[in-house]
This record gives structure tokens, C-alpha cells and sequence, in this order.
């Protein structure tokens, strides 16, 4: 197997829409490490790191990886931001609300919810189809949501991905 690393112009478009969830051009953490294209997903590595996998890669001819480092994401049509991503990069997200406990837990459930325009970090404003990042009150990233409507004083946001994703998809294999 040979380690493919994407592109400088697949990366500067991946900046560019993670910059669209986050409202920060500020992802030196990110755009400093080597990125590549496995099979599972755009994944980042160090340079130490990028070393070793690719000794590895050598030593193990067959070997197929499947991650090595920070999993940023899905390229298909277009790039899906990844959760785990989130956290890494966390301290860069200017686009982001904290929801209420009552209002987390139904994010959390796949359900959409009304927040109020000025709950928004520094009253930021956005448009229909927006996309913002949701923490819970200790700023721990726990998905991201799309703006869905504007009415009255309240955006109703739409879960794209979160934390329960998992325990909706854990429970769907148990029954």
C-alpha cells in the first residue's frame, strides 16, 4: 500500500468548509500537519507520526490502514467535518452556541431545536443553511447543527451530526 496525501488544492478546499462550520481562518494546529487520504477518511498526522506510518507501510506490504492520527473527515462529493475533529481544533470554533441541559438533550436525541437569537456567542448573525458548531456548557464540542429557520427572535437548528449519533447507531445493532 502506498500512503496517498491529499492534495494542496483537495486541502484548501477542505480548509475552506471547515471554515464555514467553525468562523475561524485560524487552523495553523491543522494545516501544519500532514494530511492523508485513507480509505476510511481524511485523517492528520505529525510529521514523527507521518514517519513511523510510512516505515510501517513499508515493513507491512498488504497492510491496508485504515486511520493513523486525527480523523478530520469524509471526502465524498463534498467534505464532512468529523466530531473528533472538533475537539482537536476546539479553541479555533467561533461559530458555536452552548445549549441549555433541556435543549442539549434533545440535540443529542437527533431532534431539532428552537434557540433563541441572542443565546449566539457575541450575536453573531446567520442565514438560512448555516452551519455551527454545538458545546455543552463545559465547551466540549458535541456536534453540528445547520440553521433551518428564522422566525421571530429563534433560530430552529437542525442536528448534521452529533454525540448520540452513536448511541442511536449502538442501539439499532443490539435489537
Amino acid at each position: 500500500m502506498k500512503l496517498k496525501m491529499v492534495s494542496k488544492q483537495e486541502k484548501i478546499s477542505i480548509l475552506k468548509e471547515i471554515n464555514t462550520v467553525i468562523g475561524s481562518k485560524n487552523l495553523v494546529a491543522l494545516e501544519e500537519l500532514i494530511w492523508l487520504d485513507l480509505p476510511s477518511g481524511i485523517w492528520a498526522v505529525s510529521t514523527s507520526v507521518y514517519k513511523v506510518v510510512k516505515q510501517i507501510v513499508i515493513s507491512l506490504k498488504d497492510h491496508k490502514f485504515q486511520f493513523a492520527g486525527v480523523f478530520l473527515g469524509k471526502l465524498r462529493h463534498q467534505f464532512g467535518l468529523s466530531l473528533e475533529s472538533l475537539y482537536f481544533i476546539k479553541n479555533a470554533i467561533n461559530r458555536y452556541i452552548i445549549l441549555e441541559d433541556k435543549l442539549l438533550e434533545k440535540f443529542l436525541y437527533g431532534k431539532s431545536v428552537k434557540v433563541k437569537k441572542h443565546e449566539f456567542k457575541d450575536n453573531i448573525l446567520f442565514n438560512i443553511n448555516s452551519k455551527i458548531v454545538i458545546m455543552t456548557a463545559d465547551i466540549i464540542p458535541v456536534g453540528i447543527a445547520s440553521i433551518r429557520s428564522i422566525n421571530k427572535g429563534y433560530y430552529t437548528i437542525k442536528p448534521i451530526i452529533d454525540l448520540g449519533i452513536y448511541l442511536r447507531k449502538q442501539k439499532d445493532v443490539f435489537q
